[in-house]
């Protein structure tokens, strides 16, 4: 599935199950185990104990080809944790997905990819395509993910 997602909102969040594709809004995500990612702006986080009642776990993969990947890993997934910076933000484990050009304000996302796993321990792996659109919207997010059996 290729897909963009609109997250341009600056307040609220959108959310994202991976097994259908749907992104929707939630009045309470932290009750909800209909969402997978949640997702506003640059800032991604997952349906995990400090977000919601689900276990998604993400692990980085950046030596194999997306295409050519698919092997469900066994351990090294993180989750989301508490803010331990003391910048006021949690420690989400998306929060690298991208590198930022200051000078002209780019954001680019990093070519590797997560293996995810959902909140019904299905997994897929997962990049990130793009962060414009085609009319250069920021927050227009472009990913790709696949079901890996």
């Amino acid at each position: 599935i290729t897909q963009v997602v609109n997250a341009t909102d600056r307040n609220d969040w959108v959310y994202l199950d991976l097994e259908t594709g749907a992104v929707f809004s939630l009045n309470n995500p932290e009750d909800s185990l209909d969402w997978d990612l949640g997702l506003r702006r640059f800032v991604l986080q997952i349906n995990s104990p400090l977000n919601g009642p689900g276990d998604v776990g993400v692990q980085l993969n950046d030596i194999d080809s997306f295409d050519d990947f698919d092997t469900v890993p066994s351990e090294g997934f993180l989750q989301d944790s508490e803010d331990t910076d003391d910048d006021g933000v949690p420690e989400y484990v998306f929060n690298e997905w991208f590198d930022y050009e200051i000078e002209g304000h780019i954001l680019t996302p990093k070519p590797h990819f997560y293996v995810v796993r959902n909140r019904n321990q299905r997994f897929f792996k997962l990049r990130f395509e793009d962060y414009y659109n085609s009319a250069g919207t920021p927050a227009m997010i472009r990913l790709t993910w696949t079901e890996i059996f």
